[in-house]
């Protein structure tokens, strides 16, 4: 079993658990955004269009293929240093057990920071979509690798409730899904989610692929300005960063220095 597949059967035992809760406490909050609709805002979307490389800063602790990245206690005292070097809006990791996160992290970081902010996680189900909604999300995680066509629905309801998907593939396979779904930001992972290997000739490979009116956003292994400005001039919008800001010393310089680079 790979890591992916390990993680997405931890992941549908949590969401079982929450439809559960839900079935057994009719008064539980959740219900009401279950079958909510509205229009989204496009915070998330518009921000990274803006002139420029946009960064999406992560709030990131640990990793599988890494382990351990680094101690945050208070992820808005990051996430305001993150806003502070020029961040396009801020990715939160929610899973726990894989990544260190929770969702009281995204609500920490929502509450301190006007930046959109990104639910990064491993949504399998439209429970988890209306879930996002209730924490204050902007946007989710939609990865082509864990939900091939599904994708394609989660990205549907994910607009029907007000909250932006972002697309993650890492092949063309994916990519023609990922077109499918009408998304208008897809993010191309360099880091293979079966292997957990890293090749950013993936993300300039794919680029020359995707429709020039996406949004697009590149992800994993990025460690710093060269990389930044391989990305930039391989044609990427925005990059999705996270072991680099949370390992430096100073991430409010090392955002200035990639958006320039």
């Amino acid at each position: 079993m790979t890591i992916l597949e390990e993680i997405m059967t931890r992941k549908e035992k949590e969401i079982a658990s929450l439809k559960k809760e839900l079935k057994e406490h009719k008064m539980h909050p959740l219900h009401s955004f279950l079958n909510k609709k509205k229009r989204a805002s496009f915070a998330f979307e518009n921000s990274l269009k803006k002139e420029g490389l946009a960064i999406i800063s992560e709030i990131k602790r640990r990793s599988p293929s890494a382990g351990e990245i680094g101690e945050i206690q208070k992820p808005q005292r990051l996430a305001l240093l993150y806003t502070e070097g020029g961040a396009s809006a801020i990715s939160v990791l929610t899973d726990q057990e894989s990544f260190g996160g929770n969702i009281e992290d995204l609500i920490a970081v929502k509450k301190i920071s006007h930046l959109p902010v990104l639910r990064k996680d491993f949504i399998l189900d439209e429970v988890q979509i209306a879930q996002s909604v209730a924490l204050g999300a902007d946007a989710l995680l939609i990865i082509v690798a864990a939900l091939g066509e599904k994708s394609i629905d989660l990205v549907k309801a994910s607009y029907e409730r007000g909250i932006e998907p972002l697309v993650e593939i890492h092949t063309e396979k994916e990519l023609e899904i990922a077109l499918r779904s009408e998304a208008h930001i897809l993010e191309v992972n360099s880091r293979n989610l079966k292997t957990f290997k890293v090749d950013l000739n993936i993300a300039l490979r794919l680029k020359e692929k995707i429709p020039s009116h996406l949004v697009t956003v590149a992800a994993s292994g990025i460690k710093g300005v060269e990389d930044a400005r391989k990305m930039r001039l391989g044609g990427y919008d925005a990059l999705l960063v996270g072991q680099a800001l949370v390992e430096s010393k100073n991430p409010k310089e090392l955002i200035e220095e990639m958006k320039k680079a």
